[in-house]
């Protein structure tokens, strides 16, 4: 037994020795096997080496005393549209999905999937992410949604995928697995029937099915427990929502014979009225750190609520405890759930409403640990990937300051987040550090295919994403960048058309202010041309710009960037420390040609 325990320790010794990280004296939670470890984990290339109840000799890696605290494994939220949040009176947080998924990773969200948001943007953003290892929640993401014409998700003006039969279904399906989505969208709702037409019933089955034989999970948007069945029975992967009346006994075990997880959305359509009971909701530090005061003023001031935001609320009063009831009975009947928040919607806040949905589910009746499962382990599964606190699990870990099982309001007393192995510095998602810039040019479109003086290239910025059907074209000419268009925008809605050059590819603010400001040489023909500092302190677009008046002819221009100034939102002080990118953009509200030719751009 001797020589047993001592070969034991020996083979220990020699996995942990040279391992990335140790974490050690802590409690570590297991919601798949609902059991709790103490003892040590050890993390190599990202991933769980060894669950120890010993310290290994020799280990000369990063240590990590935890001094008894407690390890969750990382969050995920299972449906969201990361472009930001909203608040009454139509105030917003702009992030794009590279910004919530920094505000995500904040409050221990490891991983989120992005059920809708402009095509061409999210698997950019994604890919970018797993190229670069960009700082931030993973990105898992379906693109558009499939819908009919006129049917839900169009009327917000975003470019998705429209089928209108099984035919359309397939090659849809086909065209959109090229860019290899995490799962399919699919909506099919009669409970909206009086403001969108829905996709038949052949349709949807066919949408499914061409899904399925390309390897590929649908979550299905359901309005009815009628659609829900319907949706089970074509072999939909995940549903999405709930119904304003009482899940039926037999839709419960078709779940469950089936298979079919369910993300209920519980956040969505019970927070707002939430708020407005008991307005302290608002008062979190956690809630704080990643929205703005201006976000969660419009919240609590109620008496300014519009008429449809408080027909909303007035339905989720009367709503509330029928979901309860529903969640309670999927859960009750052993059907798998995921927790979602619907994030961007009004009501929730990209990363924190992770947290309230599992208090959500707890106040349903669910019990912690079904609540965690729901926020780890099953969604893992459910993308056949391994999350959790075994070994082999990915390393995206949340350690607490006290246990979730006592209160499942405790995952939001975060001590450390761990992501793909590394522990993370959290104040720097809110307020990356910055690094000095020295490189004068930017660019003299000396070469041909977008790449400026320093390597990095130009974006083309559109605003189809808000609605808009501006148009861009560019070519280059005897060492200048033409360019030009229709700016053309949606409703209600500034139009944008240009280019934004970013500084990297993973949005490291930069120091310039050992500059004075911006040089170039251009001629800006017709339209309104703006150039813009990109910073990371400025989240709703209203960057610090200076208006280029027009000219037939070239203009030599020396721009301080005390010149530059926001339009629109409350100014946010400039710095100089905290720049992004630069962008030359045109834009306004009115429809307008425009054309304009850069000729050399650069800081001095």
């Amino acid at each position: 037994m001797r020589s047993f325990l001592l070969l034991l320790l020996f083979v220990i010794t020699k996995i942990a020795f040279g391992q990335n990280l140790l974490l050690q004296n802590t409690q570590i939670i297991d919601p798949a096997a609902q059991k709790i470890h103490r003892g040590a984990i050890l993390i190599r290339d990202g991933k769980i080496a060894q669950i120890l109840t010993v310290v290994p000799k020799g280990f000369k890696g990063e240590q990590v005393d935890l001094a008894g605290k407690w390890v969750i494994p990382g969050l995920n939220d299972m449906h969201v549209h990361s472009f930001g949040n909203v608040a009454p009176g139509n105030n917003m947080q702009l992030l794009m999905t590279p910004g919530a998924a920094k505000m995500m990773l904040y409050c221990g969200v490891t991983g989120f999937l992005d059920l809708f948001s402009l095509e061409s943007q999210i698997f950019a953003d994604r890919e970018q992410q797993r190229k670069s290892g960009a700082l931030g929640a993973d990105i898992y993401c379906a693109g558009p949604i499939f819908t009919c014409t006129g049917g839900h998700g169009t009327e917000y003006g975003i470019p998705t995928r429209v089928i209108n039969s099984p035919a359309e279904a397939e090659r849809e399906i086909a065209e959109l697995a090229l860019k290899k989505p995490d799962v399919v969208k699919i909506v099919y709702d009669h409970a909206a029937a009086q403001y969108f037409p829905t996709i038949d019933q052949a349709t949807m089955t066919a949408a499914i099915q061409a899904a399925a034989k390309l390897g590929i999970k649908t979550v299905v948007h359901i309005g009815t427990w009628q659609d829900a069945k319907e949706a089970i029975l074509a072999g939909a992967s995940a549903i999405t929502h709930l119904y304003r009346e009482e899940i039926p006994d037999e839709v419960v075990a078709l779940f469950k014979q089936k298979n079919v997880y369910s993300i209920p959305t519980m956040t969505v359509v019970t927070e707002l009225a939430q708020i407005k009971q008991n307005p302290a909701l608002l008062d979190n530090a956690l809630l704080a750190a990643v929205t703005t005061p201006a976000l969660l003023k419009a919240f609590r001031d109620t008496a300014a609520y519009d008429a449809r935001t408080n027909a909303w609320l007035n339905r989720q009063r009367d709503r509330q405890a029928v979901f309860y009831k529903s969640v309670k009975k999927l859960a009750d009947g052993g059907v798998k759930i995921m927790t979602g928040t619907d994030c961007g919607n009004l009501g929730t806040f990209q990363g924190f409403s992770l947290h309230r949905e599992m208090q959500i589910m707890v106040e349903a009746g669910l019990s912690p640990w079904q609540a965690l499962a729901a926020a780890t382990t099953t969604p893992g599964e459910f993308f056949g990937q391994p999350f959790g606190v075994k070994i082999g699990s990915v390393a995206n870990l949340v350690v607490l300051n006290a246990s979730p099982l006592e209160n499942i309001g405790n995952t939001q007393n975060i001590a450390t987040v761990i992501h793909r192995g590394k522990v993370i510095t959290r104040e720097h998602l809110l307020k990356p550090p910055s690094h000095p810039w020295t490189q004068a040019l930017l660019d003299d479109f000396s070469k041909t295919d977008m790449t400026s003086a320093f390597g990095i290239q130009w974006d083309r910025n559109l605003d189809a994403g808000f609605g808009g059907k501006s148009t861009l074209q560019h070519e280059y000419r005897d060492g200048t960048l033409r360019a030009w268009g229709k700016l053309q925008p949606a409703p209600n809605a500034p139009g944008l058309a240009g280019f934004s050059l970013d500084c990297d590819k993973k949005e490291t603010p930069f120091d310039v202010s050992a500059f004075f400001g911006i040089r170039l040489r251009i001629k800006s023909a017709s339209g309104p041309l703006f150039l813009k500092l990109i910073t990371v302190g400025v989240t709703n677009y209203d960057y610090h710009a200076t208006l280029i008046s027009n000219s037939a002819d070239f203009q030599e221009l020396k721009i301080p960037f005390a010149q530059f100034k926001q339009f629109w939102s409350a100014p946010a002080a400039w710095t100089g420390k905290d720049v992004r990118g630069v962008a030359l953009w045109v834009s306004g509200f009115q429809p307008a040609d425009f054309e304009f030719v850069i000729d050399q751009i650069e800081f001095y």
